[in-house]
C-alpha cells in the first residue's frame, strides 16, 4: 500500500491519504510551511517491508537523523519532515489507516508436510496393530492346538500339556503387548520429529504448531503467531 504524507492546505495539520482514505492528524498549525502538501510516499509491502521516498526534489526528509531521497525503514524508524524536522510516527499513521505492520507468511508449504505426517502416522498405527494382533492370534492358535492334543492324551500327560498351552498363550500375549508398547514409542518419536519441522514459517521464529491439523491452523491462529506476531495466509 502507498501512503502519501504532507501538509494540509491552509490549516496546516498532517495530511495523509491512502487507498481512498484521508486523514488529518494533529492540531491546527502544527506542520511547518516547509513541509510540502505532498511531501513523501510511504510504501508498506504485504510482508511488512517499508520504504519512504520524497515526492519532490526540493523536499527534505530525515530517517534516523540522516537526510534521504529514498530509504528502507522499519516501524520504529524516526521520520522527520522538512528543514524544521517535523516528527511523524509511522506506527500511528498505519494504525489510523488500519494497516498491520506485521510481516505476512504463507502456511501453504506446511500442507504437504502435514499430509506426509498424517499418512505416516496412520501407517505406523496400522502396522503396529496388525503385528500385535498377529502375535495374539498365534498365541490363540497355539493354545487351541495344545488343547486338541490335550483331549487325545492320557491322563498322565494332560497336566504337562495344559501347562505348555498356558505358557504359550502368555508368551504370545506378552509379545503382542510389547509390539503395542514399541508402536507407542515409535509414534512418540515420530510426533517429536514432526513438531520440530511443523513450525511458524517466519525464519526468525520457529514456534512449533504441535500436531494441529493443517486445515485448522488459520482458525487456531486468527491473529497470527503469538510469539513473533507475524500474520498468516494460506495463499
Amino acid at each position: 500500500m502507498e501512503i502519501i504524507i504532507g501538509r494540509e492546505e491552509g490549516i496546516r495539520r498532517l495530511h495523509v491519504t491512502a487507498d481512498g482514505k484521508t486523514l488529518n492528524l494533529g492540531s491546527v498549525g502544527d506542520v511547518p510551511l516547509n513541509v510540502s502538501r505532498q511531501h513523501c510516499r510511504l510504501t508498506v509491502q504485504s510482508n511488512g517491508a517499508m520504504s519512504i521516498q520524497n515526492l519532490k526534489d526540493r523536499n527534505v526528509t530525515y530517517v534516523d537523523g540522516v537526510a534521504i531521497d529514498k530509504a528502507q525503514i522499519t516501524k520504529d524508524s524516526r521520520i522527520e519532515l522538512g528543514p524544521d524536522r517535523y516528527s511523524i510516527s509511522v506506527k500511528d499513521i498505519c494504525s489510523r489507516l488500519g494497516i498491520s505492520l506485521a510481516p505476512v507468511f504463507s502456511l501453504a508449504p506446511l500442507k504437504p508436510l502435514w499430509d506426509k505426517y498424517d499418512s505416516g502416522r496412520l501407517r505406523i498405527q496400522t502396522e503396529g496393530q496388525k503385528s500385535a494382533n498377529t502375535q495374539r492370534l498365534q498365541g490363540l492358535i497355539s493354545a487351541m492346538g495344545m488343547l486338541c492334543i490335550f483331549m487325545e492324551m492320557l491322563q498322565v500327560f494332560r497336566v504337562a500339556c495344559f501347562v505348555v498351552s498356558a505358557l504359550l498363550s502368555i508368551w504370545f500375549f506378552i509379545k503382542g503387548k510389547n509390539v503395542t508398547e514399541m508402536m507407542v514409542v515409535k509414534l512418540h518419536d515420530y510426533d517429536e520429529q514432526f513438531r520440530n519441522k511443523y513450525v511458524c514459517p517466519n525464519p526468525s521464529c520457529g514456534r512449533s504448531f504441535g500436531i494441529v491439523r493443517y486445515k485448522d491452523l488459520i482458525n487456531n491462529y486468527p491473529n497470527g503467531c503469538p510469539t513473533c506476531h507475524c500474520r498468516y495466509t494460506t495463499e
